[in-house]
């Protein structure tokens, strides 16, 4: 009976450990896709303060600051911003908003970058707008 008991006893264990597993995966999920979401909205200040740079003709040293520090913080926490200008189009990776004739560039290549793109965690966070050479 005491056999009985014991495997009993590690049949509990075992299935409180996958339980246990399981509400870890379902809550480093849940964090995950809060911490996506969260660098998502961020991301729009990036766009916004990129924006404000361009179309400044004065040097905005404080912008720059600015700009330098926030690219920093997306660093840390892991993203990766996609070097997108003057590489190949990838649809995997970039979503074009504007085709444009451009001579001396190959057709397919990017010769302006909209909104930055960037992976997270090895995953595509949000694709690069770009604007792309044509025939």
């Amino acid at each position: 009976m005491s056999d009985a008991k014991g495997s009993d006893h590690d049949l509990r264990n075992m299935l409180n450990s996958m339980n246990f597993v399981a509400k870890l995966d379902e809550v480093t999920r849940q964090h995950n896709d809060a911490m996506r979401s969260f660098l998502l909205e961020f991301l729009v200040i990036l766009d916004d303060l990129d924006r404000m740079i361009a179309q400044s003709s004065a040097p905005r040293r404080d912008l720059d600051v600015l700009q330098k520090q926030m690219l920093l913080v997306f660093e840390r926490v892991g993203v990766e911003f996609l070097d997108a200008l003057h590489g190949a189009f990838d649809p995997d990776y970039h979503h074009a908003v504007e085709t444009v004739q451009s001579s001396g560039v190959q057709p397919d290549t990017i010769v302006e970058v909209i909104k930055r793109g960037c992976m997270f965690q090895g995953q595509l966070l949000r694709p690069a707008e770009v604007v792309v050479a044509s025939e």
